[in-house]
C-alpha cells in the first residue's frame, strides 16, 4: 500500500475538500438530510470575461467528473 500511495488515497475519501487539476476544489459536506457539494474555481478566474467563462466551464467539467468519482468512493446514494 505504501509503495503505491494507496493509504494516502484512502485517507482522501474522508476529507471534505477535494482538489481539482485546474486549481479549483469541491467541498463535500454530508448531513442527516442531504450531501452538500460546493464547487469553487480557486483564486484564478481569468482577466477578461472570456477567460472567466472558460475557467468556470473547465472547473465545472472537472468537478462533474470528480463528484461522480467521490460519490462512488464514499458510497453516497439514496
Amino acid at each position: 500500500f505504501d509503495e503505491h500511495g494507496i493509504e494516502d488515497e484512502i485517507q482522501k475519501v474522508f476529507e471534505a475538500e477535494v482538489e481539482l487539476p485546474s486549481g479549483g476544489h469541491i467541498v463535500i459536506e454530508p448531513t442527516e438530510a442531504l450531501v452538500s457539494i460546493d464547487v469553487n474555481t480557486g483564486r484564478y478566474t481569468g482577466k477578461g470575461k472570456k477567460d472567466a467563462e472558460e475557467t468556470i466551464l473547465r472547473t465545472n467539467l472537472e468537478a462533474a467528473q470528480e463528484i461522480a468519482r467521490q460519490l462512488r468512493l464514499r458510497d453516497v446514494g439514496g
